[in-house]
């Protein structure tokens, strides 16, 4: 018995040490692992380093192929474009895949001597095109790199469809280049191993921009210890004038430098939303277009609206259709209050509500009071978002109100009820009974006001306002909870406009609403500076991403408000977004 008890004793000590032994090498490939995903993000992170050392500067001249865009030596194929019209209507975009296609079945490109094509389908002039095959499967990084100091290198990962980012075939749309300069493309191949297996430079002299677009945005380092997010910041933004005096629109995209990265060039005015639906990025190219565009910046799709101008934000239904924002083209037509709903698959473009007749009696009133030319701005719808089948959430900066619409699409669409104070339908005997009642958050107190020293019998005791709701609102987000009925609201109060507490702040507000108590909470608030129309506000994990159009500038903050990083941009920014696009350009 004591011989087994010594054998398992024995066998438990020697488990126990293998485990240890096991656990141990298993926390050192967890840190290194972890050390090695730091390093990875930390160049992703666009910023000039302590050495401020290049990849260009450690690569041989003898070593760097040139690419030309003309002239004898032209080894780059290039496709032109007249004017943005022809490269959002997409039937030369289809010819120059063609073109590319052509020659890949005519010649083996291999990662020595691959396919360049400069921006083919006219979409980012800030991009290269490259193809080619491998031997084994692996998967690329690149850098590009300027002969300026104060310039960071841009480096990605990209991402290919093969199983773990491994491939054998790889084609890229590759941005970040700058114009008028010198560009400098590293390419470093590696093998399922993580084993760098190729290494190879490219020069490239791209084009001088003509259009006027800032490429860099002054940039103040804040005091907080806290390191900026990864990713590009999408400025959705107001023209600006060319060297040809003309006006010219794009969405331009600046990384955490303030450097000019890409831009999408467009045939009129700037939309608000970009967003991925389908594996392709939607956006407005034109007042009256929608367009779909794939990772190699190819339009697959285009979506012309005729009889409006799309005048907002878009928001995806989850079930292949877009609302969106417009005004119809009329005489004194109202401006931002028709919602129009696009069909991806279809095309098919049709109305869906109409402010102006869900809310009769304010546009009548309004009209009256003004005249109809005047009262084009009576609704200002500028944020839509879906809640589910036929039902929307419309915000109206001018009425400072937010409508939970249902039956949306039908002859009969209703208001269901109304976010917004009070006071600003007191005197609507038909909605007033549909604002929703203020709700203490969980932990939150009534603040106590004094009673008056005397008071009459006949005055009704004042119920002291919870909170003041939303003024002149702006980007609303939406976030259904567990709960039926319940969700979360996140927006951009202005704090503008007839009512609002004019304090010299606007905030960042999420409000949880409970339709089956008929209430809602200002469940998070956070002090901003002011601006009176336009701007988003991003509340991320850690950080706070705020876009102050009044000021023209984008600040990121930490969670406590504390700036990380602060730019400021040369034209006007109605909104902004910051991703990393791991998924679509990057692995």
């Amino acid at each position: 018995m004591k011989k087994k008890l010594r054998v398992i004793i024995i066998t438990s000590v020697i488990m126990m040490i293998g485990m240890g032994v096991f656990l141990w090498k298993m926390n050192g490939l967890s840190k290194e692992k972890t050390a090695e995903q730091e390093a990875l993000l930390k160049e992703e992170r666009d910023l000039l380093g302590e050495s401020k050392l290049k990849v260009i500067d450690e690569v041989e001249k003898v070593n760097i192929v040139p690419l030309y865009l003309s002239g004898e030596n032209k080894n780059v194929v290039t496709v032109g474009y007249a004017n943005e019209a022809e490269i959002y209507e997409g039937s030369k975009g289809n010819g120059a895949e063609k073109t590319l296609t052509d020659i890949k079945k005519n010649k083996k490109f291999t990662f020595q001597e691959p396919l360049w094509a400069y921006n083919p389908y006219g979409t980012n002039p800030q991009s290269m095109y490259v193809y080619f095959r491998s031997n084994g499967s692996a998967y690329c990084r690149y850098t590009v790199s300027v002969e300026d100091k104060q310039i960071a290198d841009f480096t990605r990962t990209l991402l290919n469809n093969g199983s773990g980012n491994l491939s054998k075939e790889h084609e890229y749309q590759l941005i970040g280049l700058l114009p008028g300069r010198t560009n400098y493309i590293t390419i470093k191949m590696y093998n399922k191993k993580k084993e760098l297996a190729s290494t190879g430079t490219w020069s490239i002299d791209v084009p001088a921009d003509t259009k006027g677009f800032p490429e860099r945005m002054t940039v103040e380092k804040g005091y907080s210890k806290q390191t900026i997010t990864n990713g590009l910041y999408t400025v959705f933004a107001d023209g600006v004038k060319g060297s040809d005096g003309k006006k010219h629109y794009a969405l331009l995209q600046y990384d955490n430098s303030g450097i000019l990265r890409a831009n999408f060039p467009l045939n009129g005015s700037v939309g608000r939303n970009m967003q991925i639906i389908y594996d392709s990025l939607v956006f407005q190219s034109a007042p009256n277009q929608i367009v779909r565009m794939n990772y190699l910046g190819q339009v697959t799709n285009s979506y012309p609206v005729y009889g409006y101008n799309i005048s907002g934000e878009y928001v995806y239904d989850g079930s292949g259709s877009l609302y969106m924002i417009a005004t119809a083209n009329a005489k004194n037509a109202t401006i931002n209050s028709k919602i129009l709903k696009l069909e991806l698959e279809s095309g098919e473009v049709s109305q869906e509500l109409d402010m102006d007749t869900l809310l009769p009696n304010v546009y009548k009133k309004a009209v009256k009071k003004q005249g109809k030319k005047k009262a084009k701005n009576w609704v200002q719808v500028n944020s839509i978002q879906c809640t589910g089948s036929n039902q929307l959430l419309v915000s109206s900066q001018t009425l400072s109100s937010i409508f939970k619409v249902s039956q949306v699409g039908s002859l009969l669409p209703s208001v269901d009820y109304i976010i917004a104070d009070s006071k600003l339908w007191k005197d609507d005997k038909e909605l007033k009974g549909k604002v929703l009642t203020k709700a203490l958050a969980e932990g939150q107190e009534v603040e106590e006001t004094p009673e008056p020293a005397v008071q009459s019998i006949l005055e009704t005791p004042e119920i002291p306002d919870l909170f003041e709701s939303q003024y002149g609102q702006n980007s609303m987000t939406y976030t259904q909870k567990s709960g039926e009925g319940q969700y979360y609201l996140e927006m951009l109060n202005n704090n503008s406009g007839k009512g609002a507490s004019q304090d010299g702040s606007s905030y960042y507000y999420k409000y949880f609403v409970d339709e089956g108590a008929g209430s809602y909470q200002l469940n998070k608030m956070h002090s901003l500076s002011y601006t009176a129309g336009n701007g988003n506000v991003i509340m991320g994990d850690n950080v706070i991403i705020y876009c102050n159009s009044g000021e023209k500038t984008i600040q990121e903050t930490d969670k406590k408000g504390k700036l990380i990083r602060k730019f400021t941009s040369a034209v006007l920014p109605y909104r902004v977004y910051k991703t990393d696009w791991k998924g679509f350009w990057f692995y």
